[in-house]
């Protein structure tokens, strides 16, 4: 594999760089800007498209063209929903060698890695809906007080968070329905 290349949504070669990512040929990032709330910089995750065909190039565009626009809307609501299990516990903070807890989103957000905190993105062309695949984020914060490297996988459709689970596996968005299903009362 060579190193990573950017991927833009109006490059002239699209097609021949997807076609790249989709044969595993190229390594490719996704920049994306952020200028919201939490955050004022270009994350560059890895982007891995799954299941991908031709007829669902335009489908592959509308979503990552949606992330594009709508980052900081899809930020804000991944810290609302995860701040919701993380709410009241205890973190450490490596910086200020001090304790915690969480109790609001900002809270939550000050756990994330600096720089490039969510380091990849799997579009899932086999789960599509009124034509946007969902996608998951894998978004790397720290939590553990002895500084193992931890984070969680988010699943999304748009802007909405469907599932989310802890761990770097990046399975989630593969098996999401069918653990959601298992657990027919579990809610976000």
């Amino acid at each position: 594999m060579t190193e990573c290349r950017e991927i833009y949504l109006n490059d002239s070669d699209w097609k021949e760089k997807l076609r790249n990512l989709i044969n595993y040929e190229e390594n490719f990032i996704f920049p994306i800007k952020c200028s919201g709330k939490y955050i004022n910089t270009i994350l560059t995750p890895q982007l891995i498209i799954s299941d991908f065909s031709e007829e669902k190039e335009q489908i592959v565009k509308n979503t990552l063209k949606f992330i594009l626009e709508n980052f900081d809307a899809i930020y804000e609501n991944m810290l609302k929903i995860l701040v919701k299990t993380f709410k009241n516990w205890d973190i450490y903070d490596h910086e200020n060698n001090e304790d915690y807890q969480i109790n609001i989103e900002e809270d939550l957000h000050k756990m994330r890695y600096d720089g490039n905190f969510i380091n990849t993105i799997i579009i899932n062309c086999n789960e599509i809906e009124n034509e946007f695949a969902y996608y998951s984020f894998k978004f790397e914060f720290n939590y553990c007080r002895f500084g193992y490297d931890d984070g969680v996988e988010v699943v999304m459709y748009k802007d909405k968070v469907i599932f989310w689970a802890d761990g770097n596996s990046m399975e989630y968005i593969y098996s999401f329905k069918e653990i959601l299903e298992s657990y027919n009362n579990y809610q976000l």
